[in-house]
């Protein structure tokens, strides 16, 4: 499939190393002769945020380069955990460990003691749920206007996934919403001992968006197909386990 337009690529952590499945995926698009493609894909990420920093990356793109923005064909979009702040500071949510207990928290330095006390205090599962299910609508006016553009939905986690029948967005043409969520394949590098703190710190054994040098090479074959819509579910059978 050869390609005129801009491709994006927007979520947290899952595609912070734009050098690895998002290069990757670069080199594998078609564009005519004499296109930079370098000029053509973009990578934007919050890692540890939730959807409202990510919102704003979108809407920075989106009303702050519009001529960029109206020439996007695809966006590959990352949806976070549904339940992790809504707040833009990123002292506070790259320091939040979403769904762990408070006792858990250590630390005695003002972000991470906030994030602590939010999820102790004042964190509200169904207020999440609406919030993120209002970005998905969100989402969908935005698409509507631009019915031609392809958009793949990966998710973090089903808990997020499963919210989208409850949104504008499940009924907005040329999308493609990915029902395995990207931590099973986390949780397959580590078959036996598997720690979600361990996430944080992954980068120290070599691994890249949270995977193996190998499974970024095998992430960005499968998105490729998606954003062809020739696959519309990952094969894990094609991740191999951290050795």
């Amino acid at each position: 499939m050869e390609l005129t337009g801009n491709v994006l690529i927007i979520g947290d952590s899952f595609c912070q190393d734009e050098h690895h499945w998002p290069t990757y995926l670069r080199t594998r698009l078609i564009y005519p002769e004499g296109v930079d493609k370098r000029d053509r894909i973009r990578t934007s990420s919050r890692p540890g945020a939730s959807w409202w920093p990510i919102r704003h990356e979108f809407l920075g793109i989106k009303d702050g380069d519009p001529e960029w923005y109206s020439q996007i064909k695809i966006i590959i979009m990352i949806h976070t955990f549904k339940d992790r702040l809504l707040t833009t500071n990123e002292g506070v949510y790259r320091g939040n460990l979403t769904g762990q207990s408070y006792s858990l928290f250590t630390k005695t330095d003002e972000p991470v003691l906030a994030s602590s006390l939010y999820y102790k205090y004042i964190h509200d599962e169904e207020f999440h749920n609406w919030a993120q299910i209002k970005w998905f609508d969100e989402l969908a006016e935005a698409f509507q206007k631009t019915p031609d553009v392809r958009t793949v939905h990966l998710f973090t986690d089903s808990n997020t996934y499963n919210l989208i029948k409850y949104s504008k967005l499940n009924s907005v043409p040329n999308r493609l919403f990915i029902p395995t969520p990207l931590m099973d394949i986390v949780r397959l590098q580590y078959p036996t001992d598997f720690d979600p703190q361990r996430m944080a710190r992954d980068g120290d054994h070599g691994f890249f968006n949270h995977f193996t040098p190998y499974n970024n090479i095998i992430f960005a074959k499968q998105v490729h197909e998606m954003m062809q819509f020739q696959r519309t579910d990952f094969d894990l059978t094609q991740f191999t386990p951290y050795d």
